[in-house]
């Protein structure tokens, strides 16, 4: 396809992805006469057919994940995103996205867990794409896991795919870390080597270190970010002092 035929399917796609339209599929509620895939077919189709002629071409289906997260619609991002990696495998960017859907997925999960109820079991359906034979609340914490696991999965894909790009390097190296893998003080620090100037990188591994009590390590990545007019302490504090008052923004929403 050339530049002109790009450009032309770039427009074209600009006036079908209204987001009013989308959002009457992200809203759809599922049937109890469906089970989960079901519903999750249901959604696929009538994206298909929203598409239209369009929904032959992976970039169609990228444009309508990016969408569907522009209002928030995870679960039919993820969707968009899977059938535009089923028609382009090779696309490092959707890769990533699909390992930050699962990722915001399990904190979605976990918050549904928290606020009790079996609302997290079609949750948990949709994002591992399988009917749950139990609302057994082990298989939620077992099914985040596996979420989590899909997700670092998409982004070493993705860093396979386009090992250049410290951002997916950062992306991978944020879920190992969730996941208390020792992998993860690698990624950050190939991510750092592939872009010096984000301080998010370098305070990443530093509260990394600290949290693993490796008090050397942290020390000697204080000296080498000096080297890039970095006080790390400094940023670090201030990084931690960002995130507290998150947090408690985010718990006084709950509650």
């Amino acid at each position: 396809m050339s530049d002109d035929d790009h450009e032309k399917m770039r427009k074209e796609l600009d006036e079908i992805l209204v987001l009013q339209d989308l959002r009457t599929i992200a809203s759809m509620v599922n049937q109890e006469s469906l089970t989960t895939l079901d519903f999750v077919k249901l959604k696929r189709d009538a994206m298909t057919e929203f598409l239209g002629p369009w929904n032959e071409y992976a970039y169609a289906w990228f444009s309508l994940c990016s969408k569907f997260l522009q209002i928030n619609s995870l679960r039919a991002a993820l969707i968009a995103c899977d059938e535009g990696l089923r028609l382009n495998p090779n696309d490092a960017l959707m890769w990533s996205a699909r390992g930050g859907i699962l990722n915001q997925g399990v904190q979605e999960v976990a918050m549904a867990i928290m606020m009790s109820g079996n609302k997290w079991k079609p949750l948990l359906e949709e994002y591992l794409g399988k009917n749950l034979q139990s609302q057994d609340i082990s298989l939620a914490t077992e099914g985040a896991k596996t979420m989590r696991k899909m997700a670092i999965e998409a982004y070493h894909k993705a860093t396979e795919l386009d090992p250049d790009n410290d951002v997916f390097w950062a992306g991978l190296a944020d879920l190992l870390a969730q996941a208390n893998s020792d992998d993860a003080a690698a990624a950050f620090m190939k991510a750092i080597e592939l872009n010096p100037d984000d301080k998010l990188y370098w305070t990443s591994l530093y509260h990394w270190y600290i949290k693993k009590d490796q008090e050397a390590d942290a020390k000697q990545l204080e000296e080498k970010a000096k080297n890039h007019n970095l006080d790390l302490k400094k940023e670090y504090k201030a990084h931690m002092e960002r995130v507290n008052e998150a947090k408690k923004k985010a718990m006084k929403g709950l509650f």
